[in-house]
């Protein structure tokens, strides 16, 4: 069974269905191209994969740790291109982990979100920048 299908709708729109799952989303093409920004994009999709990548690549950590970073945020920046071709030109992602965690905790985290799979694969074309924002203990 294929992981995902995906259907274009017109007017700039697709539905992509989870096969496994059900589950599906909408995505539109953004204002500034061409699109009326209905819904993620599908290159916000691509910021929101590495986003949710992260946060669950850490959890598995912290799962196998015995570590509790419930609340942990990922805020991410999307940075387009467009010469000579539109692409995701950067991606700043904003880190925030509870304060439940230890300092060292926390280095650990800093180091696994550097080998999620989304990082890992997307690392050769696009840069990418961590920026931790939350105080730490």
């Amino acid at each position: 069974m294929r992981t995902i299908s995906c259907t274009y709708n017109g007017d700039l729109r697709c539905t992509a269905v989870h096969n496994k799952s059900g589950k599906m989303f909408k995505t539109d093409a953004p204002k500034d191209h061409k699109g009326k920004g209905r819904s993620f994009s599908p290159t916000d999709l691509t910021a929101t994969s590495l986003g949710t990548c992260i946060l669950t690549f850490m959890g598995i950590y912290c799962q196998d740790k015995g570590w509790n970073m419930n609340g942990a945020t990922c805020d991410v920046q999307k940075i387009m291109g467009s010469h000579p071709e539109r692409n995701i030109e950067k991606l700043d992602l904003y880190i925030c982990l509870p304060d439940t965690l230890t300092i060292e905790q926390i280095e650990e985290l800093r180091e696994v979100a550097h080998h999620c799979p989304i990082v890992l694969t997307l690392n050769c074309h696009v840069e990418i920048e961590f920026y931790w924002v939350c105080d730490v203990n």
